[in-house]
């Protein structure tokens, strides 16, 4: 390997089950993934998202901080006033902010949403592109915080296909463990 280029292990986090890779990078760049020969998840193999499919990080159209929407901080006086100082102006559609402020704004509305509505009123659908313990925690969060048993995620779109096959070759469309 070249003296520019490192090789970095890592976890895939395109979907929940984490297989074991290795990128190789170049001037902080990725310019390949391959899955780790003795990896225990991926055992040497990848699927065509998790070897291919990471050109997304460095997108151009990337949204790389916490953005707020003007109109939203309009029709939601209260919470601009506690974070007026902490807002910059993006473009004429929203602010941009620090990470803190953006999850102050974001608990102060979800509060309210439960205390006027109930936890019933919220649901989530999770991504997939976390880990199991991403998954994890935001279901507790939104169980627990939100009270809340509306919770998913859009692998159950993604993976239905798989999920028929599995019952057709296991009698359960479910992971075995």
């Amino acid at each position: 390997m070249s003296n520019s280029l490192k090789e970095v292990e890592s976890v895939c986090t395109y979907c929940g089950v984490g297989c074991d890779i290795t990128g190789v990078v170049k001037d902080n760049k990725i310019q390949k993934i391959y899955a780790q020969k003795d990896g225990v998840v991926s055992q040497g193999k990848l699927c065509i998202k998790g070897k291919y499919g990471f050109d997304f990080v460095d997108a151009k159209d990337r949204v790389r901080e916490p953005r707020v929407r003007r109109e939203f901080l309009e029709k939601n006086p209260h919470i601009k006033e506690v974070v007026r100082d902490k807002l910059l102006d993006f473009d004429e559609v929203y602010y941009t902010c620090d990470l803190d402020t953006a999850t102050t704004i974001a608990s102060m509305k979800l509060s309210e949403i439960k205390d006027k509505y109930g936890g019933d009123s919220f649901c989530a659908i999770g991504g997939a592109r976390g880990n199991c313990e991403s998954a994890y925690l935001f279901q507790k969060f939104c169980r627990e915080t939100m009270d809340s048993p509306h919770v998913d995620n859009c692998a159950r779109v993604c993976h239905s296909p798989s999920l028929k096959g599995m019952k057709v070759t296991i009698g359960e469309g479910a992971s075995t463990n």
